[in-house]
């Protein structure tokens, strides 16, 4: 199959069966890391990277107050002002391994057990320290930093910290999967989750600027409890590049699909899909992430149709080569204003570069990933 996004065999054939919004369930816990239903997530941050750690001195005891957080029960709030990217300390607590934990944990919940590894967790339950009181909050005051060989969880300040503040972190969508979910106050993503993941969704977040997809791609991952393997170990989400996430992630999906589809059709064309289309995806991005909004997402998919048609003409059969300025000025002209003329004229140039019934198709397909809400 061609490396180009959208030839018309995959506008018409290869398309057509991913299109469907396919209602299937999450796949099961991805690679390696099979948790239990009351395992702390581990690290599966959907924020921006956090600053680099500025100090090795844990906070004192004495600096931290335990006391009421509301909703969430107790938790921990600094006295003092942390400066963004100084040690906190580290998850105190007990090493154990996989076999340990369902040895300690039979029948009930483990509700301070943090994962490293596929077989390493922390856990906290005996634990008098002040970091077993951290509370969940999806954009947490604090980041998670697992070091080499993984046998310690340091948390770092995100963010400066006013004093009074509650020490919060990201537990990861998984640790909700078996529990009831966080409030709309501290976590926004499940809002975002709602329903099955279908092959639109999955197209779009592929189709977002490089940083948006890659924070999409952890959210998915973190949902199905995946982890990601590199140089033979288990590493967070966190410190995947785009191309781990998107092969991890569209793994995921297909194994999903292979259950609502046992032929394995549906899976083998969603992942040769994912593979031929690589390459063009990563323009998309690219363009994506470098542009300045659009009036309208109608706008910004004829925008993207024109730069597809400029850097891939064989793909979308141009037969008379756009000029790079001539691109820049459509692309100014949809960016700028509102009028409807605007569009009228962009597509007359267009019908004379392209076949319009081709362009048309294109345009209204990017148009549906834009729009489209992703995790």
């Amino acid at each position: 199959m061609s490396a180009a996004l959208l030839t018309s065999t995959l506008l018409s054939a290869a398309l057509y069966p991913l299109s469907r919004l396919l209602a299937c369930p999450p796949p099961p816990p991805l690679l390696l890391l099979t948790r239990t239903p009351s395992s702390r997530a581990s690290l599966s941050s959907c924020a921006a990277t956090p600053p680099a750690p500025t100090s090795k001195t844990p906070l004192d005891a004495s600096r931290v107050a335990v006391r009421s957080a509301g909703v969430a029960g107790l938790g921990a709030f600094t006295v003092d002002a942390i400066a963004a990217g100084a040690f906190v300390c580290s998850y105190a607590g007990t090493l154990l391994t996989r076999r340990e934990v369902w040895a300690r944990y039979v029948g009930e919940p483990a509700e301070y057990l943090f994962g490293l590894t596929a077989d390493l967790s922390i856990d906290a339950q005996s634990s008098h320290h002040y970091s077993r009181f951290f509370n969940h909050h999806e954009n947490g005051t604090l980041h998670a930093r697992v070091p080499h060989p993984p046998r310690a969880i340091h948390f770092y300040a995100s963010r400066d910290i006013c004093p009074g503040e509650e020490l919060t972190f990201d537990y990861g969508m998984s640790y909700w999967l078996w529990r009831d979910k966080p409030s709309p106050h501290s976590d926004s993503r499940w809002s975002r989750l709602e329903g099955p993941m279908t092959a639109a969704k999955f197209q779009a977040m592929l189709a977002r600027s490089e940083e948006e997809s890659c924070r999409a791609l952890r959210r998915y991952l973190s949902h199905c409890g995946g982890f990601e393997r590199s140089g033979g170990r288990d590493r967070p989400l966190e410190a995947s590049a785009h191309a781990e996430l998107q092969a991890a992630a569209a793994e995921c999906f297909a194994r999903s699909l292979a259950r609502a589809d046992s032929s394995g059709a549906l899976s083998e064309a969603f992942l040769a899909w994912v593979a031929s289309a690589d390459a063009e995806l990563r323009l998309i991005r690219r363009w994506r992430g470098g542009m300045a909004p659009f009036p309208s997402a109608r706008r910004e998919a004829v925008a993207l149709t024109i730069y597809l048609l400029w850097r891939c003409p064989k793909a979308h059969h141009v037969h008379l080569p756009l000029q790079a300025d001539v691109c820049r000025r459509m692309v100014a002209r949809l960016q700028r204003g509102d009028d409807p003329s605007d569009l009228s004229a962009v597509w007359a140039v267009l019908e004379k570069h392209a076949p319009t019934a081709h362009t048309r198709k294109l345009s209204a397909m990017l148009q549906s990933w834009i729009e489209e809400t992703v995790p």
